[in-house]
């Protein structure tokens, strides 16, 4: 689904500079520790299927490029697989990060500060190039497919995660229950509702309370609705695909497959405790869709 927002590639560059993906621990940012916590709550706490999905160890000796590197946590992962691994991202912050990530480590690894849009890699680069949660976010996703076919060798592959439209995250939590909770923040006293409903996060909350009360009603058309609900509220840009529109966005290539993954049940501990029943719902109707693709010898 791609929105009709007008947005910049500056636009996108500047926020995930400042709220970067991961950042759920209140270490001090940059330091050995943060990096193992980052890690942890990666690969233990929130997504424990990932490196089951990726294989990270099917990477040794391969050259992997991963469009948003992010805190450098796949980065770290790549590297000590054996792969030769250069990662890029948009946002000058995230670059450094996952530099002083991999230097932290002791690992090799090339980290360039490049807009995915427009890569400056020559043809025919890399065997494996590795997105996650990246390109959904980009102004012009469909250029940045054409730059990875562009940048991948014949044969090689690409594993792309984006946001999955038909999920429960989407259908049920962001156009339901995210919906009723602007309309209940407009009611006497519903502020104190809606941090009760999302477990004291008041400072998520004010800012939702500001966005309504800059915006008014006109919040909850779908298109801002969903870019300021996939991720924090000052979010400017985010789509979601189907599997149809996945498979128009990489017709080019060739064996596509997906999978599933991720219910995000923050606001429901008891059902995240469920480890089967998550595992089994998040194959269905999960939040992540994996798209593995090949481009033709």
């Amino acid at each position: 689904m791609k929105p009709s927002v007008d947005v910049s590639i500056e636009e996108v560059r500047d926020y995930w500079g400042t709220y970067p993906a991961d950042f759920l621990t209140t270490l001090k940012p940059g330091t050995p520790a943060f990096f193992e916590t980052v890690r942890h709550e990666r690969y233990q706490a929130h997504e424990p299927f990932l490196k089951e999905y990726v294989r990270f160890e099917d990477s040794k000796g391969l050259h992997v490029l991963e469009v948003g590197c992010g805190l450098g946590s796949d980065a770290y992962t790549f590297s000590s697989s054996g792969a030769h691994y250069t990662g890029i991202d948009l946002a000058p912050l995230n670059v450094s990060m996952t530099k002083k990530h991999l230097e932290y480590a002791g690992l090799p690894g090339t980290v360039l500060e490049m807009n995915a849009e427009q890569m400056t890699f020559a043809d025919a680069s890399f065997d494996l190039v590795y997105s996650h949660g990246v390109i959904h976010h980009s102004p012009d996703t469909e250029a940045i497919v054409a730059e990875i076919w562009r940048v991948l060798k014949p044969g090689g592959k690409a594993l792309i995660m984006v946001y999955h439209q038909h999920s429960f995250r989407y259908y049920i939590d962001i156009m339901v229950l995210r919906r009723l909770g602007i309309l209940v923040l407009a009611l006497p006293g519903g502020t104190a509702i809606v941090e009760a409903f999302t477990k004291g996060r008041s400072e998520a909350v004010s800012e939702y309370k500001q966005r309504f009360l800059e915006e008014g009603f006109k919040i909850l058309k779908s298109d801002s609705f969903l870019s300021i609900n996939t991720d924090l509220a000052h979010n400017p840009l985010s789509k979601v695909f189907t599997r149809r529109s996945a498979k128009d966005l990489f017709q080019k290539f060739e064996g596509i497959s997906f999978r599933t993954a991720y219910m995000d049940w923050r606001r429901f501990p008891v059902l995240r405790s469920l480890k089967t029943l998550d595992r089994f719902l998040g194959r269905l109707i999960g939040w992540f869709l994996f798209i593995q693709v090949r481009k033709p010898i």
